[in-house]
């Protein structure tokens, strides 16, 4: 039974995944996205139920959060070129 149901809960994942996409296209294609977005994410080992990360997930966080300000970063540069603002400080 435990088999059945986490092969049921993985594919009810991936049709929410599906359907947000859907959704991003949807909003973007009607001009009520405007802009870029970055969808940043961790593939886990596997979808079970838990309370806490597995190690897998544990091990790639540090790497999604330097990812994350990465992009943030290259979209504060960008803003910057665009409106000739200099860096005074720092953010």
């Amino acid at each position: 039974m435990l088999k059945r149901r986490s092969r049921e809960h993985h594919f009810l994942e991936r049709v929410q995944v599906m359907l947000d996409a859907l959704q991003l296209f949807f909003l973007r294609h009607c001009g009520l996205l405007t802009g870029a977005f970055v969808l940043l994410g961790i593939q886990p080992e596997s979808t079970d139920w838990g309370v806490c990360l597995s190690p897998v997930v544990n091990a790639a966080l540090n790497g999604l959060v330097d990812a994350a300000l990465a992009q943030i970063a290259r979209w504060l540069a960008e803003t910057k070129e665009h409106t000739g603002q200099t860096d005074h400080g720092g953010v």
